[in-house]
Parts: C-alpha cells; sequence; structure tokens
C-alpha cells in the first residue's frame, strides 16, 4: 500500500479518560505506525498537554504524528451545538491539510470534507435508538460520493445504522483495539500494588465505576472472598465515593480503589495482577454491542480474564480466552475468580490464548482493514 496523508479527527480533548479519546489517539498511531503520514486534529489538551510529545508519554505513542489542537468554547452550547461548531472549524483545517484520507470519531466533520473532495470515513458507536439531528447527518453522508461509510464495533449497530437509511456495504465491523507493544507484560517493571496489601492473590478490575459496568456484582463476590484482595483501577471521584461507602456500610474490607490513573500507567497494574475482571451487567442496552477498549488490553497483559457472559461479549471471544461467569450474579462471579485461580492449567491456558488473539487486534492492523474496505 502506497504511502497517504492521513488525517484523524474527534472533539476530544487529549488526556480524557473517556474510551472514545483512548481510540482516536490509538487509531492515529495506527495510521501512523502502517507508514503513513499522519495529521491529528482534535481539541486542546487537559492538565497542561500542549505538545505531540505530552501525548506520546501519555498514550505509549511511538510513531510521527503532527498534531493540530482547535479551541473551540464549550460552555453554554448544547452537544449538538458544539459538534458542529468544532467541525466547521475542523473541516477548515482538514482542507488545507488536503489529506488523502480522513477518520473522524465525529457526526459531521467526515460529511462536510466528503462534500470537499476529501475521502472520509467516520467511526461511531451510537446505540440502537439514536435519532438526533447530529447522528442522522452523519447517516446522510452516503449521498457523497467521497464519504466512503461508517466504522463501528457491533453488528446490532451495523443493523440498525442500515434501517436509518445507510447501506449495509457502506458499514464495517470491527472490535476495538489493542496496542501490543504498550500492553505486552514487561517482566522488569516492579509491581504498582502497596507491599502491605500483596499477600493476598490480586484482582483486578480497571475502567469506569459505572453500576452497568457491573460493580455492584465485583463489590458483592469480594465480600465472599475474603481470601482475594481485589483493586479497582479507574472511576470518577463521585463513583469512588458512593463505592466506597458501600463497602463501609458492608463491612467489605478487601477492596481497595486506585482512582484514575495516567494511561500509559496502567499496565503494570495489568501484569502484576492474579486475575482481570470484565462484568459488564445484562440489565444495559450495551450488553448487545459494547467492545470494552479494556478487552484487548487484558488479553495482552497475559493475565487470565474472568468476564460476563453477555452476548456482545460472546461475539468476540469464546471459553478459551476467558472463564465466563453469569452476569449480575455474585455468587457466579465468587465461584469463577475461586475456581480458575486455583486451576493454574487452565490459568495457563486462557491467557495463552487470549495473548495470541490479542495479536490479531492491534491498531494498525485495525487501521489497514479501514483503508482496505474502504479503498
Amino acid at each position: 500500500m502506497k504511502t497517504l496523508t492521513i488525517a484523524v479527527c474527534s472533539a476530544m480533548e487529549p488526556g480524557t479518560s473517556w474510551a472514545h479519546g483512548i481510540n482516536t489517539i490509538k487509531m492515529a498511531d495506527g495510521f501512523a505506525k502502517a507508514g503513513h503520514k499522519v495529521h491529528l486534529v482534535t481539541r486542546p489538551g487537559l492538565n497542561g498537554m500542549t505538545s505531540m510529545l505530552d501525548l506520546a508519554r501519555y498514550y505509549g505513542i511511538s510513531a510521527s504524528i503532527t498534531w493540530h489542537p482547535l479551541f473551540v468554547p464549550t460552555l453554554g452550547f448544547s452537544f449538538q451545538y458544539f459538534e458542529r461548531w468544532f467541525a466547521k472549524k475542523a473541516s477548515r483545517v482538514i482542507s488545507k491539510l488536503n489529506p488523502d484520507f480522513l477518520y473522524a470519531r465525529n457526526y459531521w466533520c467526515p460529511v462536510d470534507c466528503a462534500k470537499n473532495g476529501i475521502a472520509s470515513v467516520a467511526e461511531s458507536h451510537a446505540s440502537v435508538g439514536t435519532t438526533h439531528d447530529n447522528f442522522m447527518y452523519m447517516i446522510s453522508g452516503q449521498k457523497y460520493s467521497c464519504f466512503k461509510g461508517i466504522v463501528t464495533i457491533a453488528n446490532s449497530l451495523k443493523d440498525y445504522y442500515q434501517s436509518c437509511g445507510i447501506d449495509a456495504d457502506k458499514v464495517l465491523v470491527l472490535p476495538d483495539s489493542v496496542d501490543l507493544e504498550m500492553f505486552s507484560p514487561d517482566t522488569q517493571v516492579p509491581s504498582p500494588y502497596p507491599e502491605s496489601e500483596s499477600k493476598k492473590p490480586i484482582v483486578l478490575y480497571s475502567g469506569h465505576l459505572y453500576d452497568y459496568k457491573g460493580i455492584p456484582t465485583v463489590l458483592e463476590a469480594a465480600k465472599k472472598l475474603t481470601e482475594f484482595q481485589f483493586y479497582l483501577l479507574g472511576g470518577w471521584d463521585e463513583d469512588i465515593e458512593r463505592h466506597r461507602k458501600f463497602t463501609i456500610d458492608k463491612q467489605i474490607d478487601n477492596v481497595t480503589f486506585l482512582g484514575l490513573k495516567t494511561y500509559s500507567d496502567v499496565p503494570p497494574y495489568l501484569w502484576h495482577a492474579d486475575l482481570l475482571l470484565l462484568p459488564p451487567s445484562l440489565n444495559h442496552p450495551s450488553a448487545q454491542w459494547t467492545s470494552p477498549v479494556k478487552l484487548g488490553e487484558y488479553m495482552a497483559s497475559k493475565t487470565p480474564i474472568i468476564a460476563s457472559d453477555i452476548p456482545a461479549l460472546k461475539h468476540w471471544v469464546d471459553e478459551s480466552h476467558v472463564e465466563f461467569f453469569q452476569a449480575d450474579n455474585s455468587d457466579s462471579l465468587a465461584s469463577s475468580i475461586r475456581s480458575l485461580f486455583y486451576d493454574k492449567r487452565k490459568m495457563l491456558d486462557i491467557s495463552d490464548n487470549a495473548f495470541n488473539f490479542s495479536k490479531t487486534l492491534t491498531y494498525t492492523s485495525r487501521a489497514q482493514k479501514i483503508l482496505e474496505y474502504f479503498n
């Protein structure tokens, strides 16, 4: 494949802990590692992040990327108006760059750039039932020949987008990806866990602490498994405090909340855990289509995974990659943790199979698949 000039665009702020922000930066890195010249167009970074060197340190980026931070005020504006305003500004910048291809996590920008003759693809994980104007504007983009289509993460989302008016062959379904270089285990890196708490086997959950992520089930299982130490990495302050209060009220003393960490600081927590939890609830619509970023990161870490048996996860992995438990059932989760931890042969098999599968989920591979599919 010849070297292309590619623009990657999103209204995200580098440094955010939202998954779509991580995906945007890592997809830019994936296109660059595939040998292309990449321009990244986003809002300015958070917490003093002002240069591409800052982004590289935070996200573990090794490829060369040119960053174009665009300031767009957000205070007092609706989501729809803000998205449109950012896209107008971004489209002008991208048109001047005149790339061969645009990949955008934005509803408006890929359509506007397609109008200007730039081959454009949108990535959207908009849920089934989405009908707001921004989403429908993206769907309408197919009337322009340079709007190549949409990338999404589940067949159920593809079916919904098709029902809204886009042709089936313009929607590509791919799982979320992983940076193997960043998440493959490094035995030279010391454990980040406190020595005073490392006597027990470590069970780790990494991600946001919303209830639909399965956190209540994890806490209830922890109460049943006093011989294990549970760590929850991530979460907003209000969610941490809410769950911490629950553990105090229920006298659960084997749970530690680690809070948010810099993205590049996450891998050692995965490497030095004994088991990793991926426990999304079945009682949420996303159970039908989620493709968690952490799934690939978990698999690359070579630490065995215990996951809830929701349809979305079972679409991408099977019992050879993870140990499934019944979603929202703390007894089932507790039983799975105990049985897997004491079956060392099975732990090794699961971790090896998952690691091998993660090799097919790199951002570089995903970037190449997008370019090949949309030609």
